[in-house]
């Protein structure tokens, strides 16, 4: 059976360009406080959306806190789940589109909660541009990723929760 229905256009952030880090700079451990806060501000409110998602699909289910955490235990699951569960549940087109809409800006962003959450932090000298680096990202055996965090880009990473949440 065809689907009529437009496919959706996932929204996907833009990553940084990259660039080469400049002979004169240089990586430091070690963030400012404001960094600090929007690191914070990150693992709350997407500890915060992991809850809602998992409230979502426990209630579309009629599950009790038991079972529903043993089927739920993980955010990337909770997720994909609810693209499964949520057309059988949801009537109304509308919310059902705004409810995949809001699950595809969440996993969008996704990677980016996941570097801010794992990755080690400092900053580039002189001018202390926010910096994670992980052995985890996508690269080669002998590289570390690096990818800079500052201020706008954290907020665009706290406000992807808010889709859903509001």
């Amino acid at each position: 059976m065809a689907d009529d229905k437009p496919k959706r256009k996932k929204f996907i952030p833009p990553k940084p360009p990259f660039k080469e880090m400049r002979p004169d700079h240089k990586p430091v451990f070690g963030v400012r406080m404001q960094q600090e806060r929007l690191i914070g501000r990150v693992a709350i409110e997407w500890s915060r959306l992991e809850n809602v998602l998992n409230d979502v699909i426990w209630r579309f289910l009629n599950l009790s806190f038991e079972d529903g955490r043993a089927l739920t235990g993980r955010d990337d699951a909770a997720i994909n789940l609810l693209r499964v569960i949520a057309p059988r549940h949801l009537t109304n087109d509308d919310k059902l589109e705004a409810l995949l809409l809001a699950l595809d800006a969440i996993d969008s962003i996704r990677d980016d909660r996941n570097f801010v959450i794992h990755g080690a932090w400092g900053h580039v000298e002189p001018d202390g541009t926010p910096l994670a680096v992980s052995l985890r990202a996508k690269s080669k055996p002998e590289q570390v990723t690096g990818e800079t965090f500052p201020p706008a880009r954290m907020y665009l990473i706290n406000a992807s929760p808010d889709i859903l949440l509001k």
